[in-house]
């Protein structure tokens, strides 16, 4: 069996000379055996910057945390952080610089007060079968991709399983963008919220292959010279992802309230092969 540390506050900085709590290392020093730490907060001050990939395995009950004004995690472009088969994730008041992230098959992940950025090159983030998702009061900038995938799981439930992504005071400044594949068919339903969502200069884009509920309020998408607002393409399910369920009948259902699309080349436009 593996070895787990105690729970508990753990500080992360490249210079800890300044921090006058304890415990306090550089991240390379936990990165080692990340993923023995459950029920613990990791604080990040000042500058972090990952040389490795960080990757952390089946954790749960783990917030990564900034603490003073300024915190970040820079990766050059180059590492990454990783999140495997992990539960109750929280990541909040953090700048992200040319970094990466990846959450896959993992739940109840919370992103919040944080900021994406990239430089000159592009950066994507990616989530993967990540459910009951919640991404609050967040930026991207710089030409930042968060990228968000839902995949058919390997056989079929006895009843209709419901998860959520909601999106809350979220911004994609000018160069940054979204792209949300739906490929699960009927294994499961994805209630998907947008609320206070501004975007600009590039559409979302949102694949659908899979069982959605989709709600917008109170958001914008502008500023798109050449191409729609927001653009739903809707494709087939394969037959391996089609589970049928007694006495419910499957749809989809997608509402707009209260949103603005305006001065793009064309507004929202769906197409379906």
């Amino acid at each position: 069996s593996s070895c787990s540390v105690s729970s508990g506050q753990y500080y992360v900085s490249d210079d800890c000379s300044s921090v006058p709590p304890s415990p306090c290392n550089p991240l390379s020093v936990y990165a080692g055996n990340i993923s023995q730490y459950n029920n613990t907060t990791f604080y990040f001050i000042g500058i972090t910057t990952i040389n490795d990939n960080v990757t952390m395995t089946a954790v749960k009950n783990v917030t990564l945390h900034g603490l003073d004004q300024s915190p970040s995690i820079n990766c050059n472009g180059v590492t990454r952080i990783s999140l495997h088969h992990s539960n109750h994730i929280t990541i909040s008041n953090l700048l992200f610089s040319d970094c990466p992230v990846r959450v896959d098959s993992s739940s109840n992940v919370t992103i919040t007060n944080s900021v994406f950025a990239s430089g000159p090159h592009e950066i994507s983030s990616t989530i993967s079968n990540a459910f009951d998702v919640k991404i609050l009061s967040v930026t991207f900038t710089g030409l930042y991709v968060l990228q968000i995938y839902y995949v058919s799981l390997p056989v079929c439930s006895s009843e209709l399983l419901h998860y959520s992504l909601v999106l809350t005071n979220v911004t994609f400044n000018t160069g940054s963008r979204m792209k949300l594949d739906m490929a699960h068919g009927t294994t499961y339903n994805v209630s998907i919220i947008f609320d206070h969502v501004q975007y600009c200069t590039n559409y979302p884009f949102i694949l659908v292959g899979g069982l959605f509920y989709s709600f917008i309020i109170n958001s914008s998408f502008h500023g798109v010279n050449d191409g729609p607002g927001f653009f739903i393409d809707v494709v087939e399910n394969s037959e391996s992802s089609n589970c049928t369920y007694p006495s419910i009948q499957i749809a989809s259902t997608f509402v707009i309230e209260d949103s603005r699309f305006y001065n793009n080349k064309q507004g929202l436009k769906i197409i379906s092969k």
